[in-house]
């Protein structure tokens, strides 16, 4: 896997036949990877998951009226306390089926091929993911109604095939107190009629992987299936925006470092605009050649190019406060080497801790009670999380941190793993 998502990083690192980036701009079909992606997680895979570990699933639901957006429903109710009284029953799976696309959230730290996966990606990305399952009947007319995404999504398709609609997104201020990466969510909905002609469409077979940018609406349909089989599909998100590794992010922190009001209203932002300062930082497959990955000189070329793509980008947004200014006198005004600096520092903090989850996943290394997979991942998710709230407390000037910081109130988010709370296609 991290052999087949490199060259997949060549492709998104490159650009369209339109001119267009491919990352964060541009769909992606490819079946370059068929022989190692087809049939890699089956239903039959997921039921022995099921039956053997003890695990959480969620049901997609949405209004039909239109009335509202995409919600989840807890698969399978306890109905003991004993360990095979409280855990989820295959046949409480089947029967979701019937109603709806079912959700296993953050499942790849929890079964070893599926770590196999996420390690591959950690390392070819070099950008903290996760992976989600999703499996949905044959004939669903409308698997997922149009929605967005906070993450950049690659979906594996290791079974059936299932139908997709993408667009541009819609201009952010026809809503702006809503968040663009959460459209058609919960009370947002999101109706066909606001979108455009889709920028990509097509069925996704057995084996073939598809990119979707954060942020772009899509839909599901698993209607034209001609084999009747489920469509079983991983999805590995990319999250750079949940970790807070974009240039949005790190404008607030210097703003807020610096004891700068933030005026810009990023919600009411035009599209384009809105999509470059919520690009994520040179990190990763994303960053300079220049030296040895991980070196000081790749490093410091990294830091130059996250703080020169910075000043450019709040010049644009801002030009009345920040217009004249050069790059020097707003590096040093807000201390940008040092949130560039610090940035790098949480990067390699997320990465590390994801790294040591999915080997531990990948080579079953943490004995646990009955062999359930949670009391293993659990402490990893805490220490992400621990992270995350570090992060946010330097962001918000409390420089002396523990790991039991609150989060501040700049907006970063910390991941969840809860299987009620994570993305539907």
């Amino acid at each position: 896997w991290a052999h087949a998502f490199s060259r997949l990083a060549r492709q998104l690192r490159g650009a369209a036949p339109n001119g267009a980036p491919y990352w964060q701009r541009t769909p992606l079909v490819t079946d370059d990877f068929v022989d190692l992606a087809e049939g890699y997680f089956t239903e039959r895979e997921l039921k022995r998951a099921v039956d053997t570990n003890f695990l959480d699933a969620g049901m997609g639901l949405f209004d039909t009226k239109g009335k509202a957006g995409w919600q989840m429903q807890r698969v399978g109710t306890p109905t003991g306390s004993s360990f095979e009284d409280a855990k989820l029953k295959w046949a409480e799976v089947l029967a979701a089926l019937d109603h709806g696309t079912v959700v296993f959230n953050s499942f790849g730290a929890h079964e070893s091929r599926l770590s196999q996966l996420c390690l591959g990606a950690v390392q070819a990305f070099g950008l903290p993911a996760n992976l989600n399952l999703y499996a949905t009947k044959a004939g669903m007319q409308l698997s997922a109604p149009p929605h967005t995404d906070k993450q950049d999504v690659i979906i594996v398709q290791c079974q059936g095939a299932k139908h997709w609609r993408v667009f541009a997104p819609p201009e952010p201020a026809l809503k702006p107190h809503v968040d663009p990466f959460q459209r058609g969510k919960a009370s947002d909905r999101l109706l066909l009629e606001e979108l455009g002609d889709p920028v990509w469409e097509g069925t996704v077979g057995p084996g073939q992987i598809l990119y979707v940018p954060a942020g772009y609406p899509h839909t599901t349909s698993t209607a034209d299936a001609v084999t009747g089989d489920p469509s079983v599909h991983l999805t590995l998100n990319v999250d750079t925006h949940i970790w807070a590794l974009t240039y949005d992010y790190a404008r607030r922190a210097a703003l807020k470092r610096a004891g700068t009001e933030d005026e810009l209203q990023v919600g009411g932002l035009p599209l384009g605009d809105f999509l470059s300062i919520q690009d994520t930082l040179p990190l990763g497959f994303l960053a300079p050649s220049d030296g040895a990955p991980g070196s000081d000189e790749a490093d410091a070329a990294a830091r130059d190019l996250l703080v020169a793509g910075l000043c450019e980008r709040m010049r644009h947004l801002e030009p009345t406060k920040y217009g004249e200014s050069a790059s020097e006198a707003m590096a040093k005004d807000l201390c940008l080497e040092e949130v560039a600096e610090r940035l790098q520092e949480h990067h390699r903090a997320v990465l590390d801790v994801q790294r040591r989850m999915y080997l531990d996943g990948a080579l079953e290394l943490t004995a646990t009670p009955h062999g359930v997979s949670i009391f293993r991942v659990k402490s990893y998710l805490d220490e992400l999380e621990a992270t995350m709230r570090v992060l946010v407390r330097w962001a918000a000037g409390v420089d002396v941190l523990g790991p039991g910081g609150a989060a501040g109130a700049d907006g970063a988010q910390a991941p969840t793993s809860k299987a009620g709370k994570g993305k539907v296609k």
